[in-house]
């Protein structure tokens, strides 16, 4: 029953153009996004270039999923709460799906669109990143892809997972307050969130599901590392393959693990969810 829910609020999606058209804006979002930021990532001033260079994928991936959220939150808070307000709730009312039926299916249908929309974002930066090193060779490499699949893999699941199913709870749990729920739960996510690790410091900044304070501590590092290589070598023309080798290395992604255990509560909250909710509420009409 989950799978024909999840199917029919889809199906629902696709047919709004807004929906049909959101996969190619994301997917657009990004490859401007690489091209706009392509000086920016660099490492020793312009020697090392290349916005898809190992560190620069994991900024871009950071950066586009911040962004996303906003997306990703509106989405799932209104996923019940649009019945509960709308032309649906006596069609909601007349059926004798059951709760755990018809809110995972919702659920499910919103896990899948975040999902798909944070795919989006990867064919954006590769066209990009190919485009640059067409046009030029010797300053930008070609980009990275194990190390763009490795800044998804370890960034992604938080926003897919976690963040949707915390925005679904609360709009499911308050539908008459679900806008106010999504202007929170951005504020939260975006700048609480974000300068928590500034203020707890270290090694509690690994636990905090924030990207961007973990992918500025490893430009840092990969700047500590090359101003030390630069320093050994004294010919600019020699830095450039060394520079490139450097950013081209692949992270410890150790320090991302830690913050991942945090997906493990979007079951729970949710079958919480379930257990709470209250299809038949006096307030609405």
């Amino acid at each position: 029953m989950i799978g024909a829910v999840a199917g029919w609020e889809l199906r629902r999606m696709a047919a709004s153009w807004p929906y049909r058209l959101l996969p190619f804006a994301v997917c657009g979002a990004a490859f401007l996004l690489t091209l706009v930021e392509a000086d920016t990532l660099q490492l020793g001033g312009r020697v090392v270039t290349g916005p898809l260079n190992a560190w620069g994928a994991f900024w871009l991936v950071s950066t586009a999923l911040n962004t996303l959220k906003i997306v990703f939150i509106a989405v799932a808070a209104q996923l019940v709460a649009q019945d509960l307000t709308g032309r649906t709730y006596a069609l909601l009312m007349a059926t004798r799906l059951p709760n755990w039926a018809y809110l995972g299916g919702r659920w499910l249908a919103g896990v899948a669109l975040c999902a798909g929309l944070s795919l989006a974002i990867l064919p954006g930066f590769v066209g990009a990143g190919g485009l640059l090193h067409l046009r030029q060779p010797a300053q930008v490499g070609v980009p990275n892809l194990p190390a763009l699949a490795l800044a998804w893999a370890v960034m992604a699941p938080i926003d897919v997972l976690l963040v949707p199913t915390l925005a679904f709870a609360l709009g499911t749990l308050r539908p008459r307050a679900a806008g106010t729920v999504g202007v929170i739960s951005i504020i939260v996510w975006l700048i609480v969130l974000q300068g928590l690790p500034d203020w707890l410091g270290h090694p509690y900044d690994r636990w905090i599901p924030a990207h961007s304070p973990l992918v500025l501590s490893l430009f840092y590092r990969y700047a500590g590392q090359y101003d030390a290589l630069a320093a050994t070598v004294r010919d600019p023309l020699q830095r450039v393959p060394l520079g490139q080798e450097l950013a081209n290395r692949l992270p410890d992604v150790t320090l991302w693990l830690p913050r991942l255990l945090w997906v493990g509560l979007s079951l729970p909250l949710l079958a919480l969810t379930t257990a709470r909710f209250n299809r038949f509420r006096e307030e609405t009409p």
